[in-house]
């Protein structure tokens, strides 16, 4: 399977980011031998600036997915691709890359937009339960462990970082502080602190020695497909990357343990939900061929803090807001959090190693 180079676009030229037309869905799946399309409709799930589509066709379900912008250079597909199939030939959970008709590409670029066809996974979204946050830990290590040894290709330039001690955070967080709005440069200039201090942590700890692998990027919930307890799909690897493995492990402890309401996130807990952190990580320890180190749990709280606050202020310095939350107000949010842990991390660090209480 390989990358097309301009296989259903003569002039290159690119639309605008909107909502692919019936036009343009009918051009890109006229590359596929589907058989019959019997149904289409568009999925509300992800971001927006990457619109989905589901499929229901004569050979089977698949998804239609359009590459967001920033995340469709080629290079940076190819190597997300070789990685997705590096995972398939290990029999991992992940969703198979359907090759065009006539040359076998895995993907169509269409007015510019880079568009790629996947078989469908039937499954559920995560339930919040301990049993399903044990398996999304498992998978994970499973995940790590199938990549430690990947050198099929080379990572291009494209990737970029992660969220640790990244520049931009910094900048962006400096210049809410120097804003004319008091509220939102309270906050930042808390969360700035906090950004640096635990950027510095890590950095002692000896990060930037530890081993480097594949490393997923972006492990949430929202990734992961569930039928009960157990984990039957891992999805978007756009943002794999090479890194140590104890970023993901933070996102992920971040993410399956986060306390959240349904209503406004100015009620969210400060607290982490402390049986699934746990549950994450044992579930990974017990997993894993490589089990987690005492120095990459003494670094998870700060690599948690650094997440939350990366995923927070950009959006924010951009439009003021975040969602429908004013700016001030949700990194307020966010700082409340992020104090939590830096107060509770020597537990936190600690509990993998506790007995399960009676």
């Amino acid at each position: 399977m390989t990358l097309g180079n301009r296989p259903s676009d003569e002039s290159g030229a690119r639309t605008d980011a909107g909502v692919p037309t019936q036009d343009d869905l009918a051009i890109v799946l006229s590359h596929y031998d589907l058989g019959v399309i019997q149904k289409m409709q568009a999925l509300r799930r992800g971001t927006d600036v990457s619109p989905k589509f589901v499929i229901r066709a004569e050979k089977g379900d698949y998804l239609l997915k359009r590459r967001r912008e920033g995340k469709d250079d080629l290079a940076r597909v190819a190597y997300s691709h070789a990685v997705q199939l590096e995972l398939l030939k290990q029999s991992f959970p992940t969703a198979e890359i359907v090759g065009t008709r006539r040359h076998n590409n895995s993907v169509v670029i269409h007015a510019g937009m880079v568009y790629e066809v996947l078989r469908w996974i039937p499954g559920q979204r995560y339930a919040g339960t301990v049993e399903q946050t044990r398996a999304a830990g498992r998978m994970l290590g499973r995940f790590h462990d199938a990549l430690v040894a990947f050198r099929t290709m080379e990572p291009p330039p494209s990737l970029g970082g992660s969220y640790h001690g990244v520049a931009r955070v910094e900048t962006e967080l400096e210049g809410l502080v120097s804003g004319r709005k008091r509220e939102l440069a309270d906050a930042a200039a808390a969360l700035l602190e906090l950004y640096r201090e635990c950027a510095a942590g890590v950095e002692s700890a000896g990060l930037g020695e530890w081993p480097v692998q594949v490393v997923h990027g972006d492990w949430h919930p929202g990734n992961l497909l569930f039928q009960g307890d157990e984990v039957v799909g891992v999805i978007d690897l756009d943002t794999v990357r090479p890194g140590t493995r104890a970023l993901d492990l933070a996102t992920g402890v971040l993410q399956f343990s986060i306390t959240r309401n349904e209503g406004n996130p100015l009620t969210w807990p400060d607290h982490v939900d402390e049986e699934r952190y746990l549950a994450f990580l044992d579930g990974y320890d017990g997993e894993s061929e490589r089990r987690i180190s005492h120095a990459e749990l003494g670094v998870l709280a700060w690599l948690m803090i650094e997440a939350m606050i990366a995923e927070s202020v950009v959006p924010v310095a951009t439009t003021g807001r975040f969602a429908a939350v004013e700016g001030g107000e949700f990194l307020d949010m966010v700082r409340r959090k992020a104090e939590w842990i830096r107060e509770h991390a020597s537990r936190l660090e600690g509990m993998l190693d506790q007995p399960p209480s009676s």
